[in-house]
């Protein structure tokens, strides 16, 4: 039974690598500056993302291109039909949190299965930005030892990860769409091609 908790730890440490890895919000800070100049890690001071109310709104009505109007709501980018349908469960929603203006999570559970589904809005950011805050964002992620990769070829950029730890078995998946960060992550043991469905069917919702 500790073998089992422990693994269910690691496991879940796996989410917070992916499906939280947004929640610091510690890049973009050129985008937040309003010119700044490259987008390297190098010596730039970590910034929070641009707020809605000071970044432009674009024209037209692309998906993902970055509004004034914050993230989009994760609990409809994914929603309660969905995570039973990636899980097998019935699953409550038991959360949608702001964690700014620009980044919201929503989170399925129930009897030890959950979903968790991140998304971050990043108004007024370049492509260069919105990449550089897709690749900090799973960057810890990335580090976690244990971890098989794929990818799925999902957006612009995209990262597939299953963590399997004493029959505990985590999956997550992220992708960047324009300037629209998505990541999902679940502890149903669902399969990669389940996960890369669900992906798909977001992508098409952002």
């Amino acid at each position: 039974m500790q073998a089992k908790t422990r693994a269910g730890g690691v496991a879940r440490r796996l989410a917070l690598g992916l499906a939280m890895a947004s929640v610091p919000a510690v890049v973009l800070a050129a985008c937040s500056s309003g010119g700044g100049s490259g987008t390297g890690s190098g010596g730039s001071t970590a910034a929070p993302l641009p707020s809605a109310a000071s970044s432009p709104a674009t024209s037209g009505g692309g998906s993902g291109s970055g509004t004034a109007a914050g993230a989009p709501d994760p609990c409809q980018v994914v929603t309660a039909a969905d995570a039973a349908q990636l899980t097998g469960t019935t699953l409550k929603q038991i959360s949608d949190n702001k964690l700014t203006a620009n980044e919201r999570v929503c989170t399925y559970s129930a009897g030890g299965v959950s979903v968790i589904v991140t998304v971050a809005q990043l108004p007024g950011a370049t492509p260069g930005q919105a990449e550089t805050y897709y690749r900090q964002a799973v960057a810890k992620f990335t580090r976690m030892p244990g971890i098989t990769f794929s990818n799925p070829g999902i957006g612009d950029k995209s990262l597939e990860g299953t963590l399997n730890v004493g029959g505990f078995k985590d999956s997550a998946i992220a992708f960047l769409k324009g300037t629209v960060y998505v990541s999902i992550q679940t502890t149903s043991g669902a399969s990669q091609g389940a996960l890369k469905s669900l992906a798909m069917t977001a992508l098409g919702r952002v």
